[in-house]
């Protein structure tokens, strides 16, 4: 099975818990799935982390953090992707190039400990 997933620092990455697994290989440096291309890292995972409060009936906090056994080779090929940083109410989340949430409010907005709440874009109908 192949799931997606976004390197998010040198040895954690995210993907959706509806991909959960309890024995995970990772692999990085992808480009055409099948093909071997001298790029890939493949990396077993050491920790599976599903978000506490995933309920799989309703895809609610679809969200999961796997750490790898070891950190990725940064390189040309593979490259953790930013986290979001501004906080202010109103600016954008964007993935793919594509509007995807709007900060709703935020706590602590410069610490990594702080929460930001989003309102997803394709919830609300506009016409």
């Amino acid at each position: 099975m192949q799931n997606n997933i976004s390197l998010v620092y040198e040895n954690w990455v995210v993907s959706a818990a509806h991909c959960y697994m309890s024995r995970v290989e990772v692999r990085l440096g992808e480009h055409i799935i099948g093909v071997n291309e001298g790029t890939e890292q493949f990396i077993r995972a050491s920790r599976v982390i599903r978000h506490p409060f995933y309920n799989s009936y309703n895809n609610s906090n679809d969200i999961m953090l796997i750490k790898l056994s070891k950190p990725a080779t940064l390189n040309w090929y593979v490259q953790p992707v930013a986290l979001p940083t501004s906080c202010d109410s109103g600016s954008p989340l964007v993935c793919n190039g594509e509007l995807q949430g709007v900060v709703s409010w935020a706590q602590r907005c410069y610490n990594m400990n702080g929460r930001g709440i989003y309102s997803k874009v394709t919830f609300h109908s506009i016409n």
